[in-house]
């Protein structure tokens, strides 16, 4: 069951709740932070416990965060990989040969994942990815950035991020 484009009063603020959905197994809140996401699932649950006699949950609960964002940095991932320069003119070399051009290597993606067994790397594994916005020039900066953490945790990341790619400018 889905309902769509709800709201909620948290702390004196209107928080939207763009999407609640109900499984067999598990709800859902979409909102614009995990916070007001996590706070309208609390909100929802002593609800229903006090108004329905909804059971109080016996085993742990296991909250899953996902937290999206799109970013503009002040420059660009290169910085990343500019203490590889040989490795990205060579990769910019052969790329380029395709169509016979002469285009600079961008950075287009990071993709930070937990090596939790080197053999064995399930789909589900936690990830944070740093990707080039889709339909915008390099010349943005502009990212889309996910993480399976809350929203807060996740932009002071980008925000340190940013900051180390900004220090390393020539």
């Amino acid at each position: 069951m889905k309902f769509a484009g709800g709201q909620m009063i948290r702390n004196g603020s209107i928080a939207n709740i763009a999407e609640f959905i109900v499984f067999n197994d598990g709800i859902v809140a979409v909102s614009m932070s995990t916070d007001d996401a996590e706070a309208f699932l609390q909100d929802i649950y002593a609800f229903l416990v006090s108004e329905f006699a909804f059971r109080e949950f016996t085993s742990g609960v296991k909250k899953i965060n996902l937290s999206s964002v799109v970013v503009d940095f002040e420059t660009s991932l290169n910085g990343f990989i500019r203490a590889r320069n040989t490795d990205s003119d060579l990769i910019g070399r052969h790329l380029n040969s395709i169509d016979d051009t002469d285009f600079p290597v961008e950075l287009a993606r990071v993709d930070f994942l937990l090596n939790k067994d080197p053999e064995f790397r399930p789909p589900n594994v936690p990830r944070l990815t740093i990707e080039k916005r889709a339909n915008t020039q390099f010349s943005q900066h502009r990212y889309f950035s996910s993480a399976p953490i809350h929203t807060a945790s996740h932009l002071e990341i980008l925000e340190r991020i940013e900051s180390g790619l900004t220090k390393g400018k020539s």
